[in-house]
């Protein structure tokens, strides 16, 4: 995965995916003795990690100007941090091997838990502060310039928009995957927008440089190929795992506003279950508008899903 940066601040809070290498390169380069702090009722597969300096002779690699006093605060995990917990088990120093078994044995714990956006910071109903649509329960959603990185940065340049249910809440998007590291010149795909509603599924905007897709500039989306062509190249970002030729259920084309659309419907028990997707080209971008929802959900969410994607533009 990636290294993220918050990984050198002075208090280490680690998904469990970066716990084991993260715990490496500590010990290695501060030549510091972990202390693993754990505390009750926290969320599983989060460690909290602070070194402690051992009396070594002065060198450049020594990390003698860490700080205490500011630990981060992961967005995504439990409100409290664990280092500032009131319930904590007294301090215990361990032995390297025995330390490193532990934190595999909370990442593992932690692997099993499945991956989902957190609600943004007191995040209300749509309907309670978007304007209303024509149709129904639904709202619109049109990002102002300053919403997310690839707006800020110009990679868009007009703002997308589409209908919303008016149910849905917005869920925060972390740093690494809105692409806020690498605008204005990202070379992978990154999510602009997500919306939830636990009892209906899930609308996200992917929006990938068009180089993903082809070495050609200022090319349409039928340029680079009929629906089932395209299909088998971007899949995978649309189940987010893996495609399989088996999943799809239709695919149709559409002409909006001067713009080709490729309308897709996916249906991938393993991956995100029942995936209504809508996807065109502007400028040097591709945007893939995906609405999902699981078996549980889908005769409920559908047709709302679906009214969300056919009013999709760019």
């Amino acid at each position: 995965g990636q290294f993220e940066p918050w990984l050198l601040g002075p208090a280490y809070h680690l998904p469990s995916l970066h716990t084991y290498v993260a715990a490496l390169l500590l010990h290695r380069f501060s030549r510091a003795r972990m202390i693993c702090k754990y505390a009750k009722g926290t969320q599983a597969g989060i460690v909290s990690i602070e070194p402690q300096i051992l009396n070594v002779a002065s060198t450049s690699r020594s990390f003698r100007s860490i700080h205490r006093s500011r630990v981060f605060q992961p967005s995504c995990a439990a409100s409290t941090s664990i280092a500032q917990s009131t319930d904590v088990e007294p301090s215990v120093a361990l032995p390297r091997r025995a330390l490193l078994a532990s934190l595999l044995t909370a990442s593992a714990a932690g692997a099993l838990l499945p991956a989902q956006p957190a609600l943004a910071s007191g995040s209300a109903e749509a309907g309670t502060y978007l304007p209303p649509a024509d149709k129904e329960g639904f709202v619109i959603f049109v990002p102002d310039k300053a919403k997310t990185p690839a707006l800020r940065a110009g990679t868009i340049r007009s703002p997308y928009s589409f209908n919303l249910p008016a149910t849905f809440r917005e869920a925060k998007v972390s740093n690494t995957a809105s692409g806020n590291f690498c605008q204005p010149r990202c070379g992978e795909p990154w999510t602009e927008v997500i919306f939830e509603d636990v009892k209906l599924g899930r609308i996200e905007l992917l929006v990938s440089p068009l180089v993903k897709l082809t070495n050609r500039v200022d090319v349409g989306l039928k340029d680079l190929g009929s629906p089932e062509a395209l299909l088998p190249r971007i899949g995978t970002y649309i189940t987010g795992t893996y495609f399989d030729e088996e999943d799809v259920v239709s695919s149709s084309v559409r002409e909006v506003d001067g713009l080709a659309y490729y309308y897709y419907e996916l249906y991938a028990p393993g991956a995100n279950g029942h995936s209504l997707t809508a996807l065109t080209v502007k400028g040097e971008c591709a945007y893939l508008f995906i609405a999902s929802g699981s078996d549980k959900v889908w005769g409920r969410g559908q047709s709302q899903l679906r009214t969300a994607v056919d009013s999709f533009r760019a």
